[in-house]
């Protein structure tokens, strides 16, 4: 950081009339902005803590007050915490309270008041002036970036000076950066990116910046942007962008034939995957389109196709001092640009040394070195099929229709992949008019040319408006991945009609006519999908389920979970043979003496992993199951020994069934976020989750090949009962999470 620090002031020495930035409001040159930075400093060092330094939040739009302001807390050598505008305020509060927030800075732009539940002083950009000197900070200057975690609570990540000055380095290097640049501003200067593209790398070399604070004000609105307007009229050499905004300046150009700048020499499009099909419109219009790929752990550059070397489907080649790695396809970053750590945890590695970051991203290479993203392992969809899919691959497939502004894949479960489409402006009109008949043929021709396990089988349409309203839109026009699931896939209908009313008692056993069955060419498994579709879906919103796909599960509530798993899965040969000795079919017996041969024995695992993450075994075995483990065992017991030995069968479908969806993907998310390696602690998930896929498949084929006219009634019942008990097990661990009292096990 000092570098930077001390090339804005030679640039004030040597160039001080030469223009630094402007916001159509306020400019300033060089030696300007130098004095604005160097009287913020002396207010700065005004401030007092009770001992301590003073930890500077800083919230404004994008005027040349924030940058002075950001300026002057590194040259101070405090640590600076954007609080950036598409956060909620209580993630606000959470980031005030972990940061340890002292006071907060704002320019003009803002109301006082929005920042006055932070509970800490408030000052805006002072005016002032100051004649700017040598510098040499008396702390060190670091920048703590909060990112919006899967979770929804926001995590800090530390980056000192070194890795700010490093990084604007290697991108000044990779970009060719000209003194004679010019950088127009179009994000929200809270984001990373937008820090070193429009602050650091820029002022390093005494370029001038363009900031545009009302049209980044309506960034990720439902609104028109007016971008090729503004761009054309600024005229930049260079400029940012994420992919919502270039498809809004493509469709802008192509409807009114505008043109652009001519001087325009570098477009950097990241944040998330830039569609094939939007590349090469843009390329048409003379959009010079580099893609690049980063995140904020890593100083938010790690990749970029750099001017006169793009290739075309990647985002180039890492930043030179960079070493990217693949790891079973996941990429790992090893370099002088990796965080000191997420705030409040362990460092990542000592400051002297190389830092090593694990991005969760899955990647390839091509055969120069040109990385290809392929989407977030944690994001990864595995099939019932036993497929697996990056989301991220099939919404650029369908991005690719210059119709869709965006494009979420969801994970159906058995029902098969959903997509949630969202029209693009121009085309919002006809989605609108369309019936659902005419948007699914539309689906399934966007999805040609995807293997068919990868295509979805149904759609939601969300008008853009929509997103905004329920502020599923980052400022920067980034999707909400998480929340918009959330919001929309639990509306989506089934793949032809909603299913028939579900049995309104435990053993209201009414027979499935064909009047009562919304179509009658389904099979017996697909009845059974349709009949379980609400008690699934129920199941499916257990908060504590959630949680464990994104590892933020603690690890004694973890062995609590295993705990439970233990005692059923204890019963499973017992129930299995129970049911063998009251049937009269003998295929369906046949079928269970085939699963007793595999489930024996997989409680020893259970209690091995128990072993393996710090718990106590012997005691668990010891025990008896909780309450609620206690009550699903008793019902499926009972409904097999009292009503038919096809109950089992229901217990199978919730329990494999879920497995299937869940195990796997949650293992691997816990031994992410514990630090494990190996398979120590998750064996029971992880060979489950891909044993159970088999099993489904047998599963599917027993119950459409029985013969008994009365059995798919009582497995359908027996299924919806154990969703709710089995669901039971996680709603207990899900409140004792919120400080219920009582244990998962109980002494013998």
């Amino acid at each position: 950081m000092r570098e930077l620090l001390d090339s804005i002031h030679r640039h004030a020495t040597l160039t001080p009339h030469r223009p630094a930035v402007t916001d159509g409001i306020s400019s300033l040159d060089y030696a300007g902005l130098a004095a604005r930075v160097a009287g913020t400093v002396q207010a700065l060092t005004a401030l007092g803590t009770d001992g301590g330094r003073p930890v500077i939040g800083l919230v404004g739009g994008s005027r040349v007050e924030w940058m002075v302001a950001q300026l002057a807390i590194w040259q101070a050598g405090l640590t600076a915490v954007p609080l950036p505008p598409f956060f909620s305020p209580a993630q606000w509060r959470h980031i005030a309270a972990d940061a340890g927030i002292t006071h907060v800075i704002h320019t003009p732009d803002v109301d006082p008041g929005l920042v006055a539940p932070l509970a800490v002083p408030v000052l805006q950009v002072p005016a002032m002036t100051a004649v700017a000197a040598a510098l040499d900070p008396a702390g060190t200057a670091r920048q703590v970036i909060y990112t919006s975690g899967s979770t929804g609570t926001p995590k800090g990540v530390v980056l000192e000076g070194r890795q700010l000055s490093w990084s604007t380095m290697a991108l000044a290097e990779a970009i060719d950066a000209r003194p004679d640049d010019h950088y127009v501003s179009l994000l929200p200067m809270a984001l990373l990116l937008e820090t070193l593209c429009a602050v650091t790398l820029p002022l390093s070399i005494g370029a001038r910046v363009t900031l545009i604070p009302e049209l980044t004000a309506r960034v990720g609105g439902p609104g028109p942007l007016g971008l090729a307007q503004a761009i054309t009229a600024a005229a930049p050499t260079c400029l940012t962008l994420v992919p919502q905004l270039l498809a809004a300046w493509v469709a802008e150009l192509e409807r009114t034939g505008g043109t652009v700048p001519p001087n325009l020499r570098l477009v950097a499009v990241g944040g998330a995957a830039v569609p094939n099909a939007l590349a090469e419109r843009a390329w048409a219009l003379g959009i010079p389109v580099h893609e690049g790929y980063g995140l904020s752990e890593c100083c938010s550059v790690v990749a970029l196709n750099r001017p006169g070397r793009r290739r075309a489907g990647t985002v180039g080649q890492p930043l030179p001092g960079l070493r990217v790695t693949l790891d079973r396809g996941e990429i790992v970053i090893t370099g002088p640009s990796v965080m000191s750590g997420y705030l409040g945890e362990a460092p990542v590695d000592e400051p002297k040394r190389m830092a090593t970051w694990r991005t969760g991203d899955l990647g390839a290479f091509d055969d120069e070195g040109h990385l290809i993203i392929h989407g977030r392992r944690d994001a990864l969809i595995v099939t019932p099929g036993g497929r697996n899919i990056s989301p991220e691959w099939v919404e650029a497939h369908f991005l690719n229709d210059a119709r869709l502004s965006y494009c979420l894949l969801s994970d159906g479960g058995m029902d098969g992949l959903a997509v949630l489409l969202v029209p693009a402006p121009a085309a919002a009109a006809w989605f609108e008019a369309a019936s659902d008949d005419a948007v699914a043929t539309l689906s399934s021709a966007l999805a040609e040319g995807l293997p068919a396990y990868a295509r979805p089988r149904r759609h939601h349409v969300a008008p853009l408006r929509d997103l905004a309203a329920r502020g599923l839109l980052t400022a920067n026009g980034r999707l909400r991945r998480q929340e918009a699931t959330a919001a929309y896939f639990p509306q989506l209908h089934p793949p032809t009609m909603p299913a028939p009313p579900l049995p309104v008692g435990p053993f209201d056993h009414r027979p499935l006519t064909e009047a009562s069955l919304p179509d009658t060419s389904w099979t017996p498994y697909q009845r059974l999908l349709a009949e379980t579709a609400h008690a699934r879906g129920a199941f499916l919103s257990i908060p504590v389920l959630s949680m464990a796909m994104d590892g933020a599960v603690p690890l004694p509530l973890y062995r609590d979970f295993l705990a439970q798993a233990y005692h059923h899965v204890r019963h499973t040969c017992r129930l299995l043979a129970l049911a063998a000795a009251r049937t009269e079919d003998e295929d369906y017996r046949a079928a269970l003496f085939d699963y007793i041969s595999e489930e024996q024995g997989h409680e020893q695992w259970i209690l091995d992993d128990i072993d393996a993450v710090g718990g106590d075994a012997a005691l668990v075995a010891a025990s008896v199951p909780g309450q609620a483990c206690r009550a699903m065992l008793a019902y499926v017991y009972d409904a097999i020994e009292r009503v038919s030995p096809y109950a089992l069968l229901g217990m199978v479908h919730v329990l494999e069934g879920m497995s299937t969806l869940l195990a796997s993907r949650a293992a691997d998310a816990l031994r992410r976020a514990y630090r494990a390696d190996g398979a120590g602690g998750f064996r029971y998930l992880t060979s489950h989750g891909a044993l159970d896929q088999e099993h489904v498949a047998f599963f599917q084929s027993l119950v459409d090949g029985l013969r008994a006219p009365d059995a798919l009634p009582v497995i359908a019942d027996t299924a919806i009962m154990t969703y709710r008990l089995y669901g039971d097990i996680f709603r207990d661990l899900s409140r004792s999470l919120e400080g219920a009292q009582g244990g998962s096990c109980h002494a013998a």
